[in-house]
């Protein structure tokens, strides 16, 4: 199924997700495409189990039970008969939804991307919206970027969150726009922001920017037949400690989780260690060095 050319794009994860994109699809209809979560995906009694993205699609085809999860009606007997076997169940699923996650199991062995497979399921069910998880399309590619951007810049200064923090990509803004006014220092609502704080900003920028590259270099390396966005995606999401995925972290190499776990321990330790340990460095001096004068651009 190709994508659409005015998709209406929804990211949708858990029941209220699941929710939210059965409304939309009562008001746009077949241009609603829900890219759905797939980081909790495993497999388990023989079956590939996608919760959110499944989730989704018996929402959207008005399957799921009165619960808010399942398909409407089902039973348990694989369940109860693996439990009389002495199997410990812990991932209570029902009859029909292990089938579900059995053929797309069989789908995948046959070398099916994860939205195909998908897709086949969904169309058994009627669905009309689409949930992409895996394969990138032209919309979703777009939404992709605005979300890398998001990650990158990670949440407030001195938070659990990741990425370079809010608070070093406004000072390098601010930056930037009091150069292109032709202002000798950093100006923002009437304040004067001081160079040392822009230069730790830029550090911290800079080195996150190049431990990025080193781990999509690392991630292409390792991960043949990966798109570029997908590598990128998954690079940011685990500097910025976010945990989101396009799908592809279960099908990756071990060499290539490595370097995602030790990109995810960077980006949790690196911008605030490095913004404490240039805090410690800083000396007052008593001189300063001549000006030299170089050429920019």
């Amino acid at each position: 199924m190709q994508p659409r050319a005015n998709a209406v794009v929804v990211l949708a994860g858990g029941t209220g997700g699941a929710k939210l994109a059965r409304g939309m699809l009562d008001v746009v209809g077949d241009d609603l495409v829900v890219v759905s979560n797939t980081g909790d995906d495993l497999e388990i009694y023989g079956a590939h189990v996608s919760p959110d993205p499944d989730l989704c699609t018996f929402w959207l085809a008005d399957r799921v039970d009165e619960r808010g999860w399942g398909l409407a009606g089902d039973t348990f007997a694989v369940m109860d008969g693996l439990r009389e076997l002495g199997v410990d169940v812990w991932f209570n699923l029902g009859d029909r939804d292990l089938a579900f996650g059995v053929r797309r199991a069989e789908l995948l062995a046959a070398g099916a991307r994860l939205t195909e497979a998908l897709d086949e399921l969904g169309h058994a069910l009627g669905l009309r919206a689409r949930v992409p998880t895996a394969r990138l399309f032209a919309p979703v590619i777009y939404a992709l970027f605005v979300v890398m951007a998001l990650m990158f810049i990670g949440g407030a200064s001195g938070s659990t969150a990741g990425g370079i923090k809010v608070n070093t990509f406004s000072v390098l803004l601010v930056a930037i726009l009091s150069t292109a006014r032709g202002r000798p220092s950093a100006e923002a609502f009437g304040r004067r922001i001081p160079h040392i704080l822009i230069y730790r900003a830029l550090s911290v920028a800079l080195l996150s920017l190049a431990v990025l590259f080193l781990v999509a270099l690392g991630l292409e390396l390792t991960a043949s037949g990966r798109s570029f966005v997908e590598v990128l995606f998954e690079s940011v999401s685990a500097l910025g400690t976010v945990g989101a995925s396009t799908g592809i972290t279960p099908d990756l190499p071990d060499a290539s989780q490595a370097i995602l776990i030790l990109a995810m321990f960077v980006g949790r330790l690196g911008p605030l260690t490095l913004v404490l340990a240039l805090t410690a460095r800083a000396r007052p001096i008593a001189y300063r060095p001549a000006v030299e004068t170089l050429r920019i651009g």
